[in-house]
C-alpha cells in the first residue's frame, strides 16, 4: 500500500496530504510490527528451538527488517515524498535475492539447520530424551535428519543413551507420519498399561516382551500396545481351545482385538476382532471381568481353496446385544 500511494515518486505535488501523512505513518509503523515478530519467534525459539518453518520465518524476518528499516529512514526524512523508498526497495530486492539463495543451498539449508539445533538439544539436555521428537528428524529433517537419526542409533552418549538409540531406531523404521508417538517412547512398559482379568491372571510374558512399534501395521493395534499413559483390560482366554492362550484387549473408542501368536516365530499379531459397541457395554465388560462368559462353536464352518482359509461373515449382525444383556441382567421386581 505504501508503494501504490508512493508510486515512482513523480507525482509527488499532486498526493493529497492526507495521503502523504497515511504513507509516512504506515512506513513507520513497520519497525513496531516487524520488531514484535521478531520477539514472538525468539521466544517460539528458545521453548523448544529450531524447526524448519522457523528458519524459512526467521529469512521473512529478515528481508522484513530491511523494508521497516529503510522506510522508517525515509519517513523520518522531511525533504520529499518517501524520496528514499526507491533505493530502499532496490537494495531490498537484493537481500531477497541473497537470502533465497542461502535457503537453497547448504549454507542456510532449513533442515540441516534445524537437525542440527534440535539434536545439539538433546545433547546439551535442554530437551530430554523423552520429550525429543524424534519423527520430526525421519519427516522433516530431510536426508541431514536421516544421517542425525542413523549416528544418534549408533552412538548416542550419557544416561539417557539406551533410551536415544531405541527411539531413534524407531524412527528410522517409521512409515508414516501417524506413527509419531512411538518413537518418543521406546521404554513404554505395556504391562503397566494393561489391567488383566479376572483378577490375578497372568499375561504371556512373551506378548509383554515383544516390541509392538514399528511394523507395517501398527495402526491397528491398540494405543495401549503403543503408547504410554494408556490404559486397556485385557482378557486371557483360549479362543482356539488349542492350550495356547490368546488375549483379548478392550480399550475405550477403539475396536476391541484378539491376539495371538501366529507363524513360525509365534509372534503375537491381531487375530480377530469384535464389534465396535461391546467397549461402550457397561453390563457386557462386567460380566467379563467376572469370568462370566463361555466359548461357542461357531455357527458356520470356513472355506478352504486352494490351501487359503476364507472365513465366512454371519450375514446377520446383531447390534442390540448390549440392550439385551441388560434386560437379561436387569433385577427381578420387588
Amino acid at each position: 500500500l505504501i508503494n501504490a500511494a508512493f508510486q515512482n515518486g513523480a507525482a509527488a505535488a499532486g498526493v493529497a496530504p492526507v495521503v502523504r501523512w497515511c504513507a509516512r505513518a504506515a512506513a513507520v509503523l513497520l519497525l513496531p510490527l516487524t520488531a514484535i515478530a521478531i520477539y514472538a519467534l525468539a521466544l517460539r525459539v528458545g521453548d523448544y528451538g529450531w524447526t524448519s518453518e522457523r528458519v524459512i520465518g526467521a529469512a521473512c524476518l529478515l528481508v522484513a527488517s530491511c523494508y521497516a528499516a529503510g522506510y522508517a529512514w525515509a519517513a523520518s526524512r522531511m525533504d520529499g515524498w518517501l524520496a528514499t523508498v526507491a533505493p530502499v526497495n532496490v537494495a531490498t530486492a537484493l537481500v531477497t535475492l541473497a537470502v533465497l539463495l542461502a535457503l537453497f543451498t547448504p549454507l542456510a539449508d532449513p533442515a540441516r539447520l534445524s537437525v542440527n539445533d534440535q539434536v545439539a538439544r538433546l545433547a546439551s539436555g535442554a530437551v530430554s530424551a523423552a520429550k525429543f521428537d524424534f519423527t520430526y528428524l525421519k519427516f522433516d529433517g530431510a536426508r541431514y535428519g536421516r544421517a542425525a537419526l542413523e549416528q544418534l542409533q549408533a552412538s548416542a552418549q550419557g544416561p539417557d543413551a539406551d533410551r536415544i538409540r531405541k527411539s531413534a531406531a524407531l524412527a528410522l523404521k517409521q512409515s508414516s507420519r501417524q506413527q509419531n508417538e512411538m518413537a518418543s517412547a521406546a521404554d513404554i512398559d505395556v504391562g503397566a498399561n494393561l489391567t488383566v482379568w479376572p483378577t490375578g491372571t497372568a499375561l504371556p510374558a512373551s506378548l509383554l516382551r515383544q516390541e509392538w512399534r514399528g511394523g507395517e501395521r501398527t495402526f491397528a493395534l491398540p494405543s495401549c500396545l503403543t503408547q504410554r499413559g494408556r490404559s486397556c483390560d485385557a482378557f486371557v482366554i483360549d479362543f482356539n481351545l488349542d492350550a495356547e492362550p490368546e488375549v483379548l484387549l478392550m480399550q475405550a473408542g477403539e475396536v476391541p482385538v484378539v491376539l495371538g501368536q501366529a507363524g513360525a516365530e509365534r509372534k503375537w499379531t491381531v487375530i480377530g476382532t469384535l464389534p465396535y459397541g461391546v467397549v461402550s457395554c457397561a453390563p457386557l465388560l462386567a460380566q467379563l471381568k467376572a469370568g462370566q462368559f463361555h466359548l461357542i462353536a461357531p455357527r458356520s464352518q470356513d472355506l478352504q481353496v486352494a490351501g487359503q482359509r476364507i472365513p465366512v461373515v454371519a450375514g446377520e449382525l446383531r447390534t442390540d446385544f448390549c440392550a439385551a444383556i441388560k434386560a437379561e441382567t436387569k433385577p427381578p421386581p420387588q
